[in-house]
């Protein structure tokens, strides 16, 4: 389950990164996580909170150390997936929170309706969707081995679901735009036509082949007989032949 660990306010320690205008550099390539986090709730003035069970991770910058300010949120959210953890923002209490990814499925994050205001970062999100063409239910069992390991996909109705990273979502629902739309209908009804055409002509073939396996012994016997019929007319003609007939 998740627990509150430490709760950090506002508190002075060394700066990893520095902002200046639009740049933020981080001040040295080597930097704790739970410091990078602690520093980015400071400038947002929030309070952070982290799971129970969390473990601070050292991170090292290979590279140039600026990038452009709004990049910064995703590179954390990015920070703390590879370790493992999400994050959400309560703005009732004007917290940060830090949680285990495992345990997002237990916990009450941001939902969406609008796909452009989903956070293009590893954010946790909620977001449902309204099918216009393709059945929800086809779609979700396609779609569920391209969502991340704590996710999850959900049709109801002719609506999908999804609970995963905002990255993902993004990820997704290009696909299902593609996928949802008449002309992917008509050309699947098409494609489940061909199917059928060929599927008639095989079991046409094999019913064929099972009339000839089926009645094999009745065939070897009308072979046997024209045979016998064959090999006695040609004794006879023989016969006739040696004793001076036609």
């Amino acid at each position: 389950m998740y627990l509150i660990l430490l709760l950090f306010t506002l508190s002075s320690y060394a700066s990893v990164y520095d902002v200046t205008g639009n740049t933020v550099e981080f001040s040295s390539p080597a930097f704790m996580l739970s410091e990078l986090v602690k520093e980015y709730a400071s400038a947002q003035k929030l309070n952070v909170v982290f799971d129970s069970d969390f473990r601070d991770t050292k991170f090292t910058m290979v590279g140039p150390r600026s990038f452009e300010k709004s990049a910064l949120e995703n590179y954390i959210s990015a920070m703390l997936s590879q370790s493992g953890y999400g994050f959400r923002i309560l703005p009732e209490t004007q917290t940060l929170s830090i949680f285990n990814s495992r345990d997002v499925r237990y916990l009450i994050t941001a939902t969406f309706k609008d796909l452009e205001k989903v956070p293009d970062t590893y954010e946790h999100v909620q977001f449902m969707y309204e099918l216009k063409h393709i059945p929800s239910a086809e779609l979700a069992r396609n779609l569920r081995p391209m969502m991340g390991r704590y996710a999850r996909i959900i049709e109801h109705t002719n609506s999908l679901f999804i609970s995963d990273t905002g990255k993902n979502v993004h990820r997704v629902m290009k696909l299902v735009k593609e996928l949802d739309t008449s002309e992917y209908i008509n050309s699947a009804e098409e494609v489940k036509l061909l199917n059928e055409k060929n599927l008639k002509t095989i079991k046409t073939q094999k019913s064929f082949l099972s009339i000839l396996n089926d009645n094999n012994i009745i065939f070897l016997v009308l072979f046997s007989l024209i045979g016998t019929i064959i090999g006695f007319g040609l004794r006879g003609y023989s016969m006739k032949r040696i004793e001076g007939g036609w």
